[in-house]
């Protein structure tokens, strides 16, 4: 069956040998795509009827869970918004199959924006971020076998040239024995930074780990190889915890096996054969499966430590151990040595169909928080990693309201600032299985405003006092977050909600609770640093009331010399003005008495 199906090229399907003997898995060849298989009775030559016993679906396939924006998912301010396509964002990789461009922020705004004349929102694509808390070189401790509970295996970092994969961009940097983790970060982020044009991300040294952004908004898919002993997300410093190794297991079902009996598995594409010398039983004939596994993985070290053979020889199973299941010994367990770094074991078989050989995950793997990828084989082509996508910030526009002022001398920014609220509904298919809005993040409600603009992360405030008569006459200062996941406490504090053995911060060894000391002290510049800007910003108020309080004196003065009367100099001005009144009129009525007594003395 397998060589039928490999020699029909029109299937959309790989075809596997399965878990069992006499067992075959189909696969998607494309990740989201399905396909049906149905079953028929076969007349034989001998005119029996063959059957297949049993068809069943082994993993479902799914969907992304990052849609693209629908036609009739979306309103705002009762507008419908257009339906996003590829064309919207012609920057996003599409190398991985989980990056989908007319799922992206990028897509998301363009689509929302051309609509903006009719909404009066804009859409701003959030920067995609990628933070790693931790970064380990050299010898690494991957913790407590399953096989021997009381010991811990130490596996050493790989040594030399290794790749991680930005975007479909390889990017290479020299791994060094004695390297400290803070000379990794130095390197690391020096060599993803020259090739941030290409992969449009740029890098940075949080202390801890490295902060990967893509501020432009675009899908940002990371990934390296699973498959090389040692590597793992934290030795980029990407690493963010909680993931957990897969376990898969490999259960002999005779009872016993004669000279030269086969049982045969592949794992990550390389068949390993174990056959047995002498007869034996099944636990013997897991012990030497065991062996073959194990001699199988000392080799793939022994070719990966080989340039020459790095790429044409592998066998792509540096990062595996096996051993004997406790509880049964004929059974052998695989385990990835380093957790989040996942692999595929299939087919099956044995010398004859009556020695059954079954295989299980026990354990599936885990990425945990990390949002890194380990793939088996990578390359710049895989296809298989994951994908993390950003979102968008709806701004009102225009400004009906006067935002407070950025910083003192500088016009206020009216960017974002409205007194309108944003009104969010479904579309047309409201919350069908049709409509995409709830995957894409959205709630329906009014939301926005000045409020939201005023109290953008990271601040939590801002305080503006008006020291003049002008509009722009103010001292402003940003009221810093000292909340536990702030920027002043947030390296300390950010964990407090998780359980003690998740914490990032701890003081349980000499090398935590150095790392917490130097983490305080952090905290402390970060406090001083706040507080010689709300004293610097004092000063500058108490600078301003002393002056308007002379100002204000002044004008007092000005104003007295203006409205205030002398009262000794208007009296005597009232006076005199009152004396020279009573002269003129003495004056005028001796004169009037001089012109009767003529005129008596002409009448005469």
């Amino acid at each position: 069956m397998v060589e039928k199906f490999a020699a029909d090229n029109d299937q959309n399907v790989d075809v596997l040998a399965g878990n069992t003997v006499g067992e075959f898995i189909i696969r998607a060849k494309t990740p989201g795509r399905s396909f049906t298989a149905a079953t028929a009775m076969v007349p034989a030559a001998t005119g029996t009827t063959a059957t297949i016993s049993s068809v069943q679906s082994v993993v479902e396939n799914k969907i992304s869970p990052f849609k693209s924006l629908g036609l009739d998912d979306l309103e705002i301010n009762g507008v419908k918004i257009r339906a996003t396509n590829a064309a919207d964002d012609i920057y996003s990789n599409q190398v991985a199959s989980s990056s989908n461009p007319a799922a992206s922020a990028i897509a998301m705004a363009n689509a929302i924006n051309t609509h903006t004349p009719e909404t009066g929102v804009r859409a701003v694509a959030n920067p995609v971020v990628l933070k790693g808390n931790s970064t380990t070189t050299g010898s690494t401790k991957l913790g407590t076998w399953d096989a021997a509970p009381n010991t811990t295996k130490d596996v050493n970092e790989p040594v030399g040239i290794q790749s991680l994969y930005l975007n479909g961009t390889q990017i290479k940097i020299e791994f060094k024995k004695d390297d400290t983790p803070a000379e990794r970060r130095i390197n690391l982020v020096r060599v993803i930074n020259t090739y941030s044009g290409t992969h449009g991300i740029v890098a940075a040294d949080n202390g801890k780990g490295l902060t990967l952004t893509a501020a432009d908004g675009r899908n940002v898919s990371v990934w390296y190889d699973a498959s090389i002993e040692g590597l793992s997300p934290a030795s980029f410093g990407l690493d963010e915890g909680s993931s957990v190794s897969q376990i898969s297991k490999v259960k002999m079902g005779a009872a016993s096996y004669a000279v030269s009996d086969k049982v045969s598995i592949e794992i990550n594409g390389f068949t390993i054969d174990a056959t047995a010398t002498s007869a034996t039983d099944q636990d013997g004939m897991a012990t030497l499966l065991m062996t073959a596994i194990n001699k199988a993985v000392s080799d793939s070290i022994a070719l990966d430590s080989d340039p020459a053979t790095l790429t044409s020889e592998r066998t792509f199973m540096s990062n595996l151990i096996a051993y004997i299941d406790p509880n049964d010994p004929s059974a052998v367990l695989v385990q990835s040595k380093v957790p989040g770094s996942p692999f595929v074991m299939l087919g099956a078989s044995a010398t004859t169909s009556a020695q059954s050989v079954s295989m299980g995950t026990v354990r599936e793997n885990s990425f945990g928080s990390n949002q890194i990828t380990g793939i088996v084989a990578a390359s710049e082509s895989s296809s298989e990693a994951r994908t993390v996508y950003g979102t968008v910030r709806l701004i009102a526009e225009p400004a009906h309201l006067p935002a407070l002022p950025s910083t003192d001398g500088k016009a206020p920014n009216l960017t974002g600032v409205s007194g309108k609220p944003i009104s969010i509904n479904t579309g047309d298919d409201g919350f069908s299985e049709a409509s995409n809005f709830s995957d894409l993040g959205f709630t329906v409600g009014s939301f926005g405003g000045r409020s939201s603009s005023d109290m953008d992360p990271p601040r939590i405030g801002r305080l503006a006092f008006q020291i003049g008569s002008s509009a722009r006459q103010m001292v402003t200062i940003d009221l810093a977050d000292f909340g536990k996941g702030g920027p002043i406490t947030g390296e300390i504090t950010g964990d407090v909600d998780k359980s003690v053995e998740d914490r990032g911060v701890r003081i349980h060894t000499r090398d935590g609770a150095t790392a917490v000391l130097n983490l305080l002290d952090e905290a402390m510049d970060k406090v001083n640093a706040t507080r010689a800007t709300m004293g610097a910003v004092m000063n500058r108020l108490d600078h301003v009331i002393n002056n308007l309080t002379n100002v204000s004196m002044n004008m007092s003065a000005s104003r007295s010399q203006i409205e205030d009367a002398d009262y000794a100099s208007a009296s005597t001005d009232l006076a005199k003005n009152q004396i020279m009144q009573q002269a003129a009129t003495a004056v005028l009525a001796q004169a009037n008495t001089s012109q009767q007594s003529v005129l008596k003395l002409l009448g005469g």
